[in-house]
């Protein structure tokens, strides 16, 4: 049987449309642009867990740009950060129209240079005296029940105790110097581990110290009750 001329024609288009289509589809997923990228930013992040190439950047919910690189950071270009955690560098490019965007991108970039100019520079800070044992206020009575029972002592019931006697915050450094003068010496891995258990959420709050790579750490107010209920438990015994 002879084939009709419009069956060739019909075959040749659906062949033309699928080229098209997957021409398309394989555009798509490569994320290349035929406009010029003129506006990036290079951000610095310590993790980029979720984030890869061609991923969507958002502003305000928006489409902003995509992700155009990623790349490892040496370890001298890391040594040069402000951030020496930082790991991996980012390439953003951003769409023209938000200049909204743009112009916190420019305040940003602005900060960073800033950072990056004070960073080599040997700027003279005085330490502060690191508080000791004996400039806490604990009570005689209640000192001499810890002293006696501290074998039994947990860890948290006496940063606990350290905490609530101590009228302002203590790092990880002071409260282990503490400990460790009471001979029940608390060990960083403890304090970096423990110390944030989920279960003890809420006893303990965190503040940044200005030009200090450690925190400063004070009790709320459940942890002040847990406190007084130990510093009541030891006054009970010693009677």
């Amino acid at each position: 049987m002879k084939r009709n001329l419009s069956d060739y024609f019909v075959a040749l288009f659906v062949i033309a449309c699928s080229i098209v289509l997957l021409a398309a589809l394989t555009f798509a997923l490569s994320g290349y642009r035929l406009k010029k990228v003129t506006r990036t930013l290079r951000i610095n992040y310590e993790d980029v867990t979720g984030i890869k190439v061609n991923s969507e950047v958002r502003y305000a919910g928006a489409p902003a740009g995509r992700v155009i690189a990623m790349q490892h950071l040496t370890a001298e270009e890391r040594e040069a950060l402000p951030n020496k955690k930082d790991a991996v560098l980012v390439t953003v490019s951003l769409d023209e129209k938000i200049e909204e965007l743009e112009e916190r991108v420019r305040r940003l970039e602005a900060q960073v240079s800033k950072k990056k100019e004070t960073a080599g520079k040997d700027i003279p800070r005085l330490e502060e005296p690191q508080p000791k044992l004996e400039d806490l206020k604990i009570p005689g009575t209640t000192f001499s029940a810890l002293q006696a029972r501290i074998r039994k002592v947990s860890y948290w019931n006496l940063v606990l105790l350290l905490l609530y006697f101590a009228s302002s915050g203590l790092t990880y450094s002071t409260i282990m110097g503490m400990s460790k003068q009471l001979r029940k010496p608390v060990s960083y891995d403890w304090l970096n581990t423990e110390f944030h258990r989920k279960k003890y959420s809420g006893l303990v709050r965190s503040e940044s110290i200005s030009g200090s790579q450690e925190k400063s750490y004070s009790l709320n107010e459940p942890g002040r009750r847990r406190a007084e209920v130990f510093i009541a438990a030891l006054g009970a015994d010693e009677q």
